[in-house]
């Protein structure tokens, strides 16, 4: 935010109206309120951000490990299967 009074003086000596320097600060105070982010902000907003990625990875190393134990077991269902189906094909004559 910026200092209005001391905008409005800083334009009339440089022999602006006074009228049109008032509405030159209104307009830039106005169009930079409210909406814009501090640096303070974004290093929030970073740390923020930090945090959730180290969550997300965290959830992704349990889920690659669930599914290599998901897949080693159908691998093993498979082989199973293989197992079975040779022993039965060897039976016939």
């Amino acid at each position: 935010m910026i200092d209005q009074i001391t905008a409005v003086r800083a334009l009339k000596e440089a022999k602006m109206p006074e009228a049109q320097a008032e509405a030159v600060v209104q307009f830039i105070s106005d169009a930079t309120t409210g909406e814009i982010a501090t640096k303070s902000d974004l290093r929030e907003l970073g740390v923020r951000i930090g945090a959730d990625i180290q969550e997300i990875k965290g959830e992704l190393f349990w889920h690659r490990w669930l599914l290599g134990a998901v897949l080693a077991m159908q691998l093993g269902i498979l082989a199973l299967i293989a197992n079975v189906l040779l022993k039965i094909a060897a039976l016939k004559p």
